[in-house]
């Protein structure tokens, strides 16, 4: 095709799944270099920056910023986890987490697309502002791509506290931050939800350290989910 419009990353992803399947090595060579030459075009100054919906990106021509969509952020996560999962290269899980900042803050204007009170996803991203409706396929597609890096966080972790546990540690301590009294934020994957799942793994003390507003009204949640100490 001579252009790329929204979406584009699911061709080089299509390709790594039949890399996975058929184990030909001429399938992982052409996603691995159309995803790289994806990438240069839509990361800027380590930030996403989709090609934009007025005007697109035309074989050598200009490519369009604005306006830029959620389908675009969360496809680009979903090829990057998808490629890391395949090849083991910690670049693509690195890139998954810089794209799926792009909900959260990380683009040109800094603000959030993700809306924390509602639970929904703002509809795209302009010049100068940001779309405020959240239509049911932009709360989707941050949803899949939210949930796709919190399976693989989850499975990241359980690796770490196994050989934890080999190490022969006495406890397991968690530092969980809600980016609002503390400037990082762990929640989504040290939250008592991924907690509660990685209880299982092992009967040692989890200790919670909670850097969050209102850590009273979360003890229960913690406890719940199987922390010893909070």
């Amino acid at each position: 095709e001579g252009y790329l419009t929204y979406a584009n990353s699911k061709l080089p992803e299509a390709l790594f799944l039949a890399y996975d399947l058929t184990k030909q090595p001429e399938y992982l060579e052409i996603a691995e270099k159309t995803l790289d030459f994806l990438s240069n075009i839509v990361f800027i100054n380590n930030e996403l920056s989709p090609i934009g919906q007025k005007g697109w990106c035309n074989r050598n021509g200009q490519r369009a910023f604005f306006d830029q969509q959620p389908i675009d952020a969360s496809s680009m996560v979903q090829t990057y986890l998808t490629a890391y999962s395949i090849t083991k290269n910690k670049k693509y899980y690195d890139k998954a987490i810089l794209a799926f900042n792009w909900f959260l803050g990380k683009n040109h204007l800094k603000q959030m697309i993700y809306n924390e009170t509602t639970g929904g996803c703002y509809d795209g991203l302009s010049r100068n502002s940001v779309n405020l409706n959240q239509g049911a396929e932009s709360t989707i597609e941050y949803l899949i791509s939210r949930l796709m890096l919190e399976e693989m966080k989850k499975e990241k972790l359980a690796e770490k506290i196994i050989n934890l546990v080999k190490a022969g540690v006495d406890e397991i301590h968690w530092d969980v931050m809600d980016g609002k009294y503390s400037p990082n934020n762990t929640w989504e994957y040290q939250g008592p939800a991924v907690i509660k799942e990685l209880r299982k793994i092992t009967d040692l003390p989890f200790v919670a350290h909670l850097m969050i507003e209102n850590p009273i009204e979360s003890v229960e949640l913690f406890h719940y989910a199987g922390c010893n100490v909070i």
